[in-house]
């Protein structure tokens, strides 16, 4: 019989031999595996909001973790980036993904994490399939980033912070939500999360059930704002709409020239490039660090802006 619990930093040993043996996690070296030592250092650093471990006959089989920084992009206020979502390969074809997420989804809300974001690489064939069956899309497109990761994102916690606060009285145990989770990723509807375009804007949508009641979502992905929430309970239906604000006008670029030299920051991602006159494209492009605590170092790229 499996559990799914809080992570305690005495379980730093077993998940960092279950991310040795799955060869997945922040350090996959096999001739240099990370020690408990090691991957507390990570939790430290990444800034924990929330840490869940799967344990089965005493022994960690699968681990999922929210924090303030993926490693390369600091979240805001309320997001969490998932991570380290790593599942014993002898247990991933039951409902294990589906009961870490449902398990943590709850405390997440209570703590004002509306979405969550995650950093994959297109390549890694273990990770990004179970971050699709949760409901992570790709919003920008499949495209990797510089550093080589496609950000996912899911707004399914601001969905259900909608539902709660309108429909307090649904059934908001943790069973009920994980079934929503496993309504979510039903396999024979694919239309259960998907993102469109609505008025040249992406949108993502969700269908899914809590409790008694059918679930129809729309989030509009450059702003997160829920636009549309219905909701069917007993063969009645009610709807909540709501506009989008307006984009945001394009940060400023403050550029400065010396001779054949230029320099431009971009005011809005921190991005810093160099160029010259005898060179086609730029010579240096280096995304601003963020500073401040609680973080004892920098990242190497800003938070989304909002």
């Amino acid at each position: 019989m499996s559990e799914v619990r809080a992570f305690r930093r005495g379980d730093a040993e077993q998940v960092a031999d279950l991310f040795h043996r799955q060869q997945t996690g922040p350090h996959t070296a096999r001739e240099h595996p990370m020690d408990a030592a090691g991957l507390l250092a990570v939790l430290d650093e990444r800034g924990v909001r929330r840490m869940q471990v799967a344990e089965s006959g005493g022994s960690v089989i699968g681990t999922l973790g929210f924090f303030r920084t993926s490693g390369q992009r600091v979240a805001a206020p309320d997001e969490a980036f998932a991570g380290m979502f790593v599942i014993d390969a002898r247990h991933r074809g039951g409902l294990m993904a589906g009961r870490l997420f449902a398990e943590s989804i709850l405390p997440l809300l209570d703590d004002g994490v509306d979405v969550l974001r995650t950093e994959v690489r297109p390549t890694n064939r273990r990770a990004a399939p179970l971050y699709a069956r949760v409901g992570f899309v790709a919003l920008d497109g499949p495209a990797a980033d510089e550093d080589g990761y496609t950000e996912l994102v899911s707004f399914l916690p601001r969905v259900l912070r909608g539902l709660r606060e309108r429909y307090p009285d649904l059934d908001w145990n943790s069973l009920a939500v994980g079934a929503s989770w496993r309504s979510l990723i039903n396999r024979s509807d694919p239309d259960a999360t998907r993102v469109e375009t609505a008025d040249g804007r992406p949108t993502v949508r969700y269908r899914f059930a809590v409790g008694d009641a059918s679930v129809s979502a729309a989030v509009d992905g450059p702003t997160g704002t829920l636009t549309e929430l219905d909701v069917t309970v007993a063969g009645a239906t009610t709807r909540h709409r709501d506009v989008p604000p307006a984009a945001e006008p394009p940060a400023a670029v403050h550029r400065r020239a010396d001779g054949p030299w230029s320099l431009a920051l971009d005011g809005g991602t921190g991005l810093v490039t160099v160029h010259h006159d005898a060179h086609p494209g730029a010579l240096l492009l280096d995304p601003w660090p963020v500073l401040g605590p609680p973080f004892l170092t920098g990242w190497r790229r800003q938070a989304r802006r909002r």
